[in-house]
Parts: structure tokens; sequence; C-alpha cells
């Protein structure tokens, strides 16, 4: 059986619900533990609304992958001694590209700037090498922290990268650096999050790209 007061039911949609929710979140907004910013979600184009996470299922299937080339700027290349080289970013959602913001890399792994100046993961270059991008010849070995907060040119539109740390970055394909774009992913947008790197989101309500992606 069931033991319930159902003369005084718990309704959601009750004013003196909501009444309550909001002296709560006053209180909170007074010790000033609120901060408005934006987040990524699941977004319906169709229906031009937010969809929860039960409204949402996915289907697995086989698709394309992209490897693209981010040139590093001048000052990071001094910093790391060299004349060149590139984070070559792995992605298997090319259409966000051009709402990239940063290239993580796994803070606890190494990574390497090959002879053509090419950075791969250490543990992962010899999956490079199979595929042909780079001769394996090694220019340099470094811990990945030594690239954090250099900067990258997207060739897309001539955005500047940044390179960050994240624990999300696996070894298990691509090359060990991870096109990120905080606008349309969760472990993207937290990642960033710990940098202060602002949300870059160039879809509209219809999913079509607004005037955001304009170069600069």
């Amino acid at each position: 059986g069931i033991i319930a007061d159902w003369d005084k039911p718990y309704l959601t949609m009750k004013f003196e619900f909501e009444a309550a929710i909001y002296r709560t979140l006053c209180e909170i907004a007074k010790k000033g533990l609120l901060c408005e910013r934006s987040k990524p979600v699941f977004w319906s184009w169709a229906a031009k609304s937010a969809l929860a996470e039960a409204e949402v299922e996915y289907q697995d299937k086989e698709d394309y992958s992209i490897f693209v080339a981010f040139d590093l700027d001048v000052k990071a290349c001094e910093k790391l001694g060299v004349s060149k080289a590139s984070a070559v970013i792995w992605t298997t959602t090319p259409w966000t590209l051009v709402a990239n913001q940063a290239i993580a890399l796994n803070p606890n792994e190494n990574y390497v700037i090959t002879k053509e100046g090419l950075i791969f993961a250490s543990a992962l270059l010899k999956s490079m090498v199979e595929k042909g991008l780079t001769s394996g010849e090694i220019q340099k070995e470094l811990n990945a922290k030594e690239f954090e907060k250099l900067e990258a040119i997207n060739p897309l539109n001539g955005r500047k990268s940044v390179l960050i740390m994240g624990e999300h970055v696996l070894m298990d394909g691509g090359s060990g650096l991870v096109h990120t774009a905080p606008g349309h992913g969760e472990d993207d947008y937290y990642a960033c999050l710990k940098y202060g790197i602002e949300v870059l989101m160039p879809v509209d309500d219809g999913g079509c790209y607004d005037e955001t992606l304009r170069a600069k």
C-alpha cells in the first residue's frame, strides 16, 4: 500500500513552492554565491528549445574523423626553442572547429615535437607514424605542462587557441591533443572554465552559424 498526505500533496507547480525556492535563492545571492555565465545544453533546432538529458538518446555509428594542425605563434615557438611547431588536434566533430578556443593536453603525459614540427603525445607517436602523419623522428620531448597557456592559431579563422590541461584527454586514440570548443561540449566547457576562457557559441536557435564566426 501507499501512505501519503493526499490532502496536502507536494506539488512543484504550486506558488508556495516557487516562492520558497525564490526566497532561498535570494539568500544565496545575498551571500555572493551566485554568478551568471553561459554553458552548453542539449538543444533542439526543430523545437527551438532546450532538452533534458532524459530526452536525449545516442545512436552508435561509424563516422569520419580529422586531424588538423594549429600553428603555434612566434612567442610560443620561442619559448619551446624551436623555429616552428604545430599542435595536431584530432576530432570527430569537425563542424565545431570554427568554435575552437583551446587545445587540451593530458597533464600526466609527455609530448614530442617531431622533426617536421608536429606535436603529438609520446604514447601515440607510433600510431601517428603508422598513419603517415610523421616520420617519427623526435626533435624534443617535453611534459605537457611545458605547453600550458601557449597559443596557437586556428587555420580556419585566424582566432587564437590556448593550450590547456585536461584530465579528460585519453591516450586510446587520436593525437593526444583534443580540439576544445566550450560552446559545444560539457568536458570542453569545464576544461576552459578553469582557465577563464569565454564560451563562444556561434550557432543560433535554428542550428545555423551566426555572425560570431567572422574572423578577427
